[in-house]
């Protein structure tokens, strides 16, 4: 397995989808113990992918900053809140817990809050 020396990846307005999530971020992430920040925003993620990188991102202890704003991460059809799902909430509390070393997370502007 190679591993990468990559501190910060910054995937800003990249139009990462559901599938370059599953088949290349999701991998880079697991490949990557350095990386300290990662910038994911403005992009077609899902709460659904949110939930995968969180999942991922628990086992690694150096990510220090995380940034999923504007991003769809409510689990609401056809664009509408419908609130947080439970297990993602889980997840997000699980990774803030374990994660000792993290200062920032922005999941701001996700449709996470009724308007």
């Amino acid at each position: 397995n190679k591993r990468y020396q990559i501190k910060k990846l910054s995937l800003i307005k990249a139009k990462i989808n559901t599938s370059i999530m599953n088949k290349q971020i999701c991998q880079h992430v697991l490949n990557s113990s350095f990386l300290t920040h990662l910038d994911l925003s403005h992009n077609q993620l899902l709460l659904s992918d949110l939930d995968k990188l969180l999942q991922i991102l628990t086992q690694d202890q150096s990510l220090q900053y995380l940034n999923v704003s504007m991003n769809q991460l409510h689990s609401g059809k056809d664009g509408r809140y419908d609130g947080l799902d439970k297990y993602a909430t889980a997840n997000l509390c699980k990774f803030l817990k374990r994660s000792r070393h993290v200062l920032h997370v922005d999941v701001s502007n996700c449709g996470l809050v009724e308007e």
